[in-house]
């Protein structure tokens, strides 16, 4: 869903891609309402949220803080309350019906490590203790009733700073700092 073309200067899309597993083949799907590109997107009960980015749209570069929600059961679009930090290269996990965004980058402060969370029974966004170490780039994963934030950039270095949410404690270290690509694995009965 979205996307660039390019990491520097890009130009975002409103593509939808739709992969099909019991074909393995992809078909195009329909448009977003808007272009964006760095954003995140997270699954609750069926329905699509995509959250925060940049687009090109109007002819600069600018953080999206509209919140996009697809529904594929009839193919419809609909918007909810805006995130309440705009930014880019955030992550997401989702506990229950609550979706938590994590870090990223933005305008005004740059490199962020505010948490909000969008309770979709209640329709309403609340902030959340922030991370201990603020960053994008990183995975965020849901297991066990905890969010895990793995990895990511400080815009220096590839972190090896991982968070356990539930407590806004530091619950371990990555032996090397890779790119943002990171793994995890966890002993669950998902």
């Amino acid at each position: 869903m979205g996307g660039s073309d390019s990491y520097v200067d890009p130009s975002t899309f409103s593509i939808i891609e739709v992969y099909d597993p019991s074909t393995n083949t992809w078909s195009k799907g329909g448009s977003m309402p808007r272009r964006r590109a760095q954003h995140v997107g997270a699954e609750v009960s069926g329905r699509i949220y995509l959250m925060g980015g940049t687009t090109d749209e109007g002819g600069s570069t600018s953080f999206v803080t509209t919140v996009d929600v697809y529904d594929p059961s009839n193919n419809s679009w609909s918007t909810i309350d805006p995130l309440p930090t705009p930014r880019a290269l955030l992550s997401a996990a989702v506990l229950g019906d609550t979706i938590y965004t994590f870090g990223g980058l933005n305008a005004s402060s740059g490199l962020v490590s505010v948490v909000d969370a969008y309770d979709v029974t209640k329709a309403c966004w609340k902030s959340a203790p922030p991370l201990l170490t603020a960053r994008f780039w990183a995975c965020a994963a849901a297991a066990d009733n905890r969010i895990f934030v793995v990895g990511g950039s400080d815009k220096t270095n590839f972190l090896n700073a991982n968070e356990e949410f539930d407590r806004g404690i530091l619950f371990s270290a990555q032996p090397h700092a890779e790119s943002n690509t990171v793994s995890l694995t966890l002993r669950t009965s998902i």
